[in-house]
């Protein structure tokens, strides 16, 4: 922990310099004596508050300053590269003036990030997708995904209402809550308003949910609701809680519900203990996990959530190179197994989402 803070304090030193630098070049560029001491002082102190206001990656003035301040730095390589290339004084011409030291560019882009990834977040759409099987069903299925709401941050008792009028006109077979339907900054209200709105769905076979890492309200210390009174609420609106455990929902067709990775669980193999391994095995798991164990438990298909697709470019790309999880975000088929991950009908932190969209999800299950 002690390593952690160093290095914290480090990088925060260095981007503090950093800063320092870039806000010299701006005021200069305004005509302020950027020689005068007091001057210096203004912008170091100035220099010091944008990079600890920058701390807390998970609020909305971080990610503002952060994106500022990644757009300076976008602009320093460009200026470098023209000089590289030309072997000759950068441009200094009054356009890129304007671009490159009066501070405005950052701000504008940044600006325009921020608006359209407010739009984006709010922007629920329908996802799509068909997985076929060579099991023997005697029916076809449609399963509504939901998965990320974080109830509060952006949806809303009408966003939700929204989804439920649009997935009844569909003939929906079964709802899947694939986790963090709700967080810790959801009030109890709002727990309650969620959890009725998404129980009364109506569908063929009803109703079934699966914890994430944050319905729990896990990480703060003074949660809006216990985790007894949202399981009672989630319960009491005819929402099957699965948890290591499986549901045979018809003749051919078994559900089965983990635990999250987070709260420690049961092995594959035995949350599909008594389960007849030729009917079609659905598994809801809130962090996409543990392929290679579901698939040779002969698993059908795993839906999840959790990775948001990465909200805020370019954190997909991250979650990818990092192996952070199987599947950032969409459908992939081995063989007979299927993979879905949605990027969830809201995001957490904060109310913006750069990168995919939000959505709820249509799954139609056909034999081959």
């Amino acid at each position: 922990m002690k390593l952690f803070f160093a290095f914290a304090a480090i990088i925060m030193i260095l981007l503090s310099v950093y800063v320092f630098f870039v806000l010299r070049r701006v005021a200069g560029f305004w005509g302020i004596n950027v020689k005068r001491k007091t001057t210096s002082v203004i912008l170091a102190v100035l220099s010091l508050l944008i990079c600890v206001s920058g701390i807390n990656p998970f609020r909305t003035s971080a990610l503002i300053v952060l994106h500022i301040i990644g757009i300076f730095a976008v602009l320093e390589l460009l200026n470098l590269l023209v000089f590289i290339a030309k072997k000759i004084k950068p441009f200094e011409g009054k356009a890129w003036n304007v671009i490159y030291k009066s501070g405005i560019t950052p701000i504008v882009i940044t600006a325009m990030l921020m608006v359209y990834g407010y739009i984006n977040m709010h922007n629920i759409i329908q996802t799509d997708y068909t997985v076929y099987t060579e099991k023997n069903i005697s029916q076809d299925y449609k399963v509504l995904m939901l998965s990320d709401s974080h109830y509060g941050t952006t949806t809303d008792a009408d966003d939700l209402r929204e989804i439920k009028s649009r997935a009844e006109k569909q003939d929906i077979d079964m709802v899947v809550l694939v986790g963090d339907i709700v967080d810790e900054s959801t009030s109890n209200v709002g727990m309650h308003e969620a959890f009725e709105i998404l129980g009364n769905i109506k569908s063929k076979y009803g109703t079934y949910y699966v914890f994430g890492n944050h319905d729990k309200a896990k990480y703060t210390n003074d949660p809006n609701f216990t985790q007894s009174e949202l399981r009672q609420v989630i319960e009491s609106n005819g929402i099957t809680i699965l948890e290591d455990e499986s549901v045979q929902v018809t003749q051919d067709l078994v559900l089965a519900g983990r635990q999250d990775l987070s709260d420690g669980r049961a092995s594959v193999d035995e949350t599909l203990n008594g389960v007849d391994r030729d009917d079609f095995i659905i598994m809801l798991d809130h962090q996409p996990k543990d392929y290679a164990e579901e698939k040779q438990c002969k698993t059908d298909l795993v839906l999840s959530g959790h990775t948001h697709a990465g909200q805020i470019w370019p954190a997909k790309y991250l979650i990818d190179l990092f192996n952070m999880a199987e599947l950032s975000y969409g459908i992939e088929t081995n063989e007979d197994f299927t993979a879905v991950v949605t990027s969830g009908v809201s995001g957490w932190g904060y109310p913006i989402r750069t990168q995919e969209h939000s959505e709820f999800v249509i799954i139609d299950i056909k034999k081959v």
